[in-house]
């Protein structure tokens, strides 16, 4: 959909594509006349921005919502240039228009699925934070968040941009074998070694010790990546079959101050459910 305008600024020609798209004969359309079929709501902008780029000499990008033939308002992206005779003279201007109404309805779709995935996220149960392939945090939902707020200085839940996975990695190079465990299990579902794992480990916020129970799964999506879900329970009381059997003897067998290069808080202490290699 091409037009073109003389140096008064009003348009005298537009092709046979624009005249098929808006269903009017040429002289119409001439001068100010193509204006009528613009949406009430983009008017005044549109012709805002066509006059001010054309009182500047300069190339402009307008969107706007033009009226089709059979009454429906389609989006266009309308770009502009000045023409300028052999001498350098200014003439006018050229342009043309591109139907974007699809694209328009597409990025609102997506914008709209995105909205309702963050929604669904934030209100997921349990601490939940998403990871890159790297193990980099990308979201966190609102427990973890305000879990972190309320435990001020708590190292279990890093924020949105810390390497997880170098941190575990650094506390288990300093002892810590809950780390290393941890570590490797959100490791091994990342690089796609296993479709899931889970971890039980004890920590200590402030005086008080809790059991915390970490399912790391792995994000069906192209770029890859995992979800590390972490549900609390307080004073030990976290559901699990063999609660008063293995799992309180290993607590026993495992138990062990913190490395003193990872803080008090990281786990000391772990019943993994990691898959066995």
């Amino acid at each position: 959909m091409m037009w073109m305008a003389g140096t008064d600024s009003l348009c005298t020609y537009f092709n046979k594509g624009w005249l098929d798209f808006t269903g009017r004969r040429m002289e119409e359309e001439l001068g100010n006349g193509w204006a009528h079929g613009v949406h009430p709501d983009d008017l005044q902008p549109c012709l805002d921005g066509y006059r001010k780029a054309f009182d500047a000499r300069q190339e402009f990008v307008l969107e706007y919502r033009l009226r089709r033939r059979d009454g429906e308002y389609r989006w266009l992206v309308d770009q502009g240039v000045p023409r300028l005779a052999l001498d350098g003279t200014f003439s006018g201007y050229v342009g043309a228009c591109t139907d974007i109404t699809e694209i328009k309805r597409a990025h609102e779709a997506m914008l709209e699925s995105v909205a309702l995935g963050a929604t669904i996220f934030g209100s997921l149960y349990g601490h939940v934070a998403a990871l890159d392939r790297d193990g980099i945090i990308v979201a966190v939902n609102e427990s973890w968040a305000r879990f972190a707020e309320e435990n001020t200085g708590d190292t279990i839940r890093p924020p949105v941009g810390a390497n997880y996975a170098a941190v575990l990695h650094a506390a288990a190079a300093g002892g810590d074998d809950a780390a290393q465990q941890a570590g490797d299990g959100i490791r091994s579902v990342l690089d796609g070694r296993w479709a899931r794992g889970s971890l039980e480990y004890v920590t200590h916020v402030g005086s008080e010790e809790r059991w915390f129970d970490m399912t790391v799964e792995p994000f069906r999506r192209p770029v890859g990546g995992s979800s590390s879900r972490t549900s609390t329970s307080r004073g030990g009381d976290v559901p699990r079959p063999r609660r008063d059997g293995s799992a309180r003897s290993w607590r026993t067998r495992c138990a062990s101050p913190p490395s003193e290069s990872w803080p008090a808080r990281w786990p000391t202490r772990s019943a993994s459910r990691w898959p066995r290699s």
